[in-house]
């Protein structure tokens, strides 16, 4: 369990990594600062998280297409 989270862990900062990379380049573009604080922001809330992002997508695409099998 505890390399599990440690993995989770590993994605979300890989992925918050990216979004901080994004902001970067937005703030050189010269981008909304609202935008750039959204993506600085996401990251921030990814770093914080105590699950992997990546177990929650799939955990909830596995209830949208039980959801979808079921309405057939």
């Amino acid at each position: 369990m505890a390399l599990e989270a440690d993995v989770g862990n590993i994605i979300n900062l890989r992925i918050a990594r990216r979004l901080d990379e994004v902001a970067q380049i937005l703030t050189q573009q010269g981008a909304n600062p609202y935008r750039v604080q959204a993506y600085q922001n996401a990251a921030v809330n990814l770093r914080r998280l105590a699950r992997s992002v990546d177990k929650n997508f799939r955990k909830r695409r596995r209830a949208w297409i039980a959801q979808n099998l079921r309405d057939r």
